[in-house]
């Protein structure tokens, strides 16, 4: 059995900002951060300048205060809030006082015709994806990419694509580019920039099948496609909990105004949450590296007492 005053399940950005923060607020107790890949933490803002070439790994690395234990490549199956202790996927137990989730998303990939057997079809949502991805185009030089979906993330990739030389098409089933950041005029404008490069548009648009060299929209326009990448939007992840049931708000956690969820001595932080929008008030999922490690931040110091 390990023992941890203080149990971080997630070592991406509110993991990662939390557990610093913990070892600065609360210097000398046990702090555990538990993460489900394999390499040490990093920033995914710079995965485009990973794919392209212009970063390597070590300008990724997330800085770790040497105080915190880290364990990789292992996952928490389960949350025994009664008795709090966490099971891992290594079989291990963690005996902890205080836990942050900070689980974050993982990609949400709708159902196309032909995606099942698809190997020239990629997700960009971590490191694993982007070395995928890159060994894809060494090895097989495709030469007309269509991503699929217009947020951030998919025009975050359509662009290292495009920098790396391929001929790159957007798919958007809404009316606009970034549809949940900006208006139509900003949506306009950048697309009308977008188009002038020589990358390809097309909004109102839904891939209704897929096979080797093509996708097929549902107006029935074919795009040429020997690399695919799915950009579609994400959806929580969720961890199992016994002995009490987390609040959610649209497969988001709700939390209180110190990042604390409805279970006691559990917080959540990062991509997993939603908090009041500035302008309306609504609650809205986060999304940004900055949100997250603001976010671990502020639960850390509402985990150590002093907020």
């Amino acid at each position: 059995m390990i023992h941890t005053k203080y149990l971080i399940i997630g070592a991406s950005a509110a993991g990662i900002s939390a557990a610093n923060n913990l070892a600065k607020l609360d210097p000398g107790s046990d702090i555990l951060v538990v993460g489900s890949e394999k390499v040490p933490p990093y920033n995914k803002c710079f995965l485009v300048d990973w794919l392209v070439g212009e970063k390597g790994y070590e300008q990724l690395a997330l800085k770790v205060d040497p105080r915190i234990k880290l364990i990789r490549d292992t996952k928490i199956l389960k949350l025994d809030i009664a008795n709090k202790v966490a099971t891992l996927s290594d079989k291990q137990q963690v005996c902890y006082e205080k836990a942050l989730l900070a689980i974050g998303v993982r990609p949400f990939v709708p159902p196309i015709a032909g995606l099942k057997h698809a190997e020239h079809v990629f997700t960009f949502h971590d490191l694993l994806d982007t070395e995928k991805i890159q060994n894809f185009i060494k090895f097989f030089r495709p030469k007309n990419v269509v991503v699929i979906g217009a947020g951030l993330t998919g025009l975050e990739c359509a662009d290292a694509l495009w920098r790396l030389g391929l001929q790159v098409s957007i798919v958007e089933c809404g009316p606009q580019l970034l549809g949940k950041l900006v208006d139509s005029a900003g949506a306009a404008f950048l697309k009308n920039h977008i188009e002038q490069l020589g990358v390809k548009i097309e909004l109102n648009a839904c891939v209704s099948e897929i096979d080797t060299q093509n996708i097929i929209c549902d107006s029935g326009k074919i795009l040429p496609a020997d690399l695919i990448i799915i950009a579609t939007g994400v959806r929580p992840n969720h961890l199992e909990i016994q002995g009490g049931e987390l609040k959610y708000l649209d497969h988001y956690v709700s939390v209180d105004c110190h990042l604390q969820t409805n279970l006691p001595d559990i917080w959540a932080a990062g991509d997993l949450i939603v908090v009041p929008d500035l302008l309306t008030g609504r609650p809205t999922p986060t999304c940004s590296w900055p949100d997250a490690m603001f976010q671990g931040n502020l639960a850390a110091a509402n985990m150590a007492g002093f907020a």
